[in-house]
């Protein structure tokens, strides 16, 4: 589990927002990367805070978004873990998806992040399978 991974977590074109998930040790380090907020002291940075900003993606557009970082172990994967929040339109949530795997960050499979919450020993099997 050295990758860090992300993935769309809504469905598409269903809702106003959507989410895009990161899990792994390089969450915090793209979102500094991709993410500025006058609210926001990196070195101060408080997780499960929720914080209003700008996510810059691929050609300089800037899209006005809401992140948020977990801190692992207490996350739901048990690593550190960042969301993002954006306008839940189709092709907005893709770019944003490309941004992160840009900067790094691999397409999570299929339920990869419950996998990880099992390695992690944050559910157990049944929970997991459920």
């Amino acid at each position: 589990m050295e990758k860090t991974i992300c993935a769309i977590s809504t469905p598409l074109g269903k809702g106003a927002i959507s989410i895009v998930r990161m899990s792994g040790k390089d969450s915090l380090s793209i979102m500094k990367d991709v993410f500025s907020s006058k609210m926001l002291d990196y070195d101060k940075i408080i997780p499960r805070m929720l914080y209003f900003g700008k996510l810059e993606l691929l050609g300089g557009i800037k899209e006005n978004c809401l992140a948020v970082y977990f801190k692992g172990p207490n996350s739901y994967t048990g690593e550190d873990m960042v969301e993002f929040q954006v306008h839940g339109g189709t092709l907005l949530t893709q770019r944003v998806l490309e941004r992160l795997l840009e900067k790094g960050a691999i397409l999570a499979q299929g339920g990869e992040f419950t996998k990880r919450a099992f390695l992690n020993g944050r559910l157990d099997l049944s929970q997991a399978e459920a």
